[in-house]
Formats: C-alpha cells, structure tokens, sequence
C-alpha cells in the first residue's frame, strides 16, 4: 500500500497511570521504523522517476513531430538531409560525405542549433582538420554572413562549430514555424559554405 501513495501504520499505544493521571505511550509497530523510512524514500525515487520518465516521453513524442515537420523543408534545399527520417532524438544528422563528421539539426528545450560535427575516431586528425578551417574563418564567417561559435575542444576527441537561434520552444508548436525557417535557411548557408573547405581539410589531412 505504501508503493501506491497509501501510508499504512500499526500503532502500539500501552497506557500507563500515575495515580490519578493516565499516560499514553505510542509504539510504531510496522513498518519497523528503519525499514519504514527506506521504504518511504523508496515510494517517492519511484514517483520521481516515473514523472521523469512521462516527462522525456513526452519530449520523444515532441521532437518526432518536429522532425516531422522540419525534415521536409530542410531536405529541399540541403542535399545532405535527403532520404533521412524523423527521430525522437533532439539532433538529426546530415552527411558531410565524410565518415564521422556530420552536419548537425538539433532542437533543445527552448532553442534551436546548427553544427558541424567532426570526429572522425582520431582526436588528432579531428583537431587538425578543425585548425584548417579555423585558419580560414574570417572568410568562412563573411560567406556565411555571421560568426559562428568555433570549439576546439582540446580535451576531447570531437571537435565542433555551431550557431543557436533563442525563439523556438520545442513545447511551444507556435514557435516551430519560426525554427524550422531559421534551422533551414542556417543550415542551407553553412553547408554551402563549409562544405568545399571542409572537403580540401580532409584531403590535405589524409594525403599527410
């Protein structure tokens, strides 16, 4: 009964008289008291967990409709989305052409993100692929028409470059329209811009 929320006791109670006076003395039976408490603090990790597990449910359900929605649109004008489907996940992967190395969709909590992911399996071949491009990124970012967030990472093994846009909720549907136009025009842009020079990196990269 205490797993479903109903606190159940057996209570004790042995009087006691004092001459004219009547003492109570009240004795938890079961559940014994330590055994009591454990199960307690088990009942509510139980309703935590299940509210978080409702919780991302319901998130999975929200980010398959957007993809839903979004994957149309962006697959129409960036080729790397072709053929994919939607996913509960909150990124979706475009090919780069390039194993390990993926341009990214993500949509967060209350934004939404485009990446270029690079991580190839081999830190150092990552770290040198991302310093050709980063040496190029005063020109990258003036064809892109915006800088852009440059992550070495150098304590990782993947390296990454990425853009946000703050007006779209995934549990908002009134602000998919706006996201998916910003993730589609964004990404339209980036891979037009990256997609040449990340190529030649991973060229001169190989070819060392």
């Amino acid at each position: 009964m205490n797993n479903h929320q109903l606190d159940i006791k057996c209570i004790k109670v042995t009087p006691y008289q004092d001459e004219e006076r009547i003492y109570l003395d009240a004795e938890q039976i079961l559940p014994v008291q330590d055994v009591g408490d454990y199960q307690v603090r088990l009942s509510a990790k139980k309703q935590e967990d299940a509210v978080t597990t409702r919780a991302e449910t319901a998130s999975r359900i929200l980010r398959h409709e957007f993809w839903e929605n979004a994957l149309p649109i962006v697959a129409e004008r960036v080729l790397a989305f072709k053929g994919r489907s939607a996913s509960t996940d909150h990124w979706l992967s475009g090919s780069s052409g390039h194993s390990g190395i993926q341009f990214n969709l993500q949509i967060m909590k209350d934004s939404t993100r485009i990446e270029l992911y690079i991580d190839t399996g081999d830190k150092d071949k990552n770290k040198r692929i991302f310093d050709i491009l980063f040496e190029e990124k005063d020109e990258l970012e003036a064809k892109y028409g915006s800088h852009l967030n440059w992550l070495k990472l150098p304590e990782k093994r993947a390296s990454r470059l990425y853009l946000s846009f703050d007006d779209c909720s995934l549990a908002d549907k009134e602000t998919w329209g706006d996201g998916i136009a910003w993730l589609t025009d964004n990404m339209e842009k980036l891979y037009a811009t990256f997609k040449k020079p990340l190529d030649d990196a991973v060229k001169k990269v190989n070819t060392v």
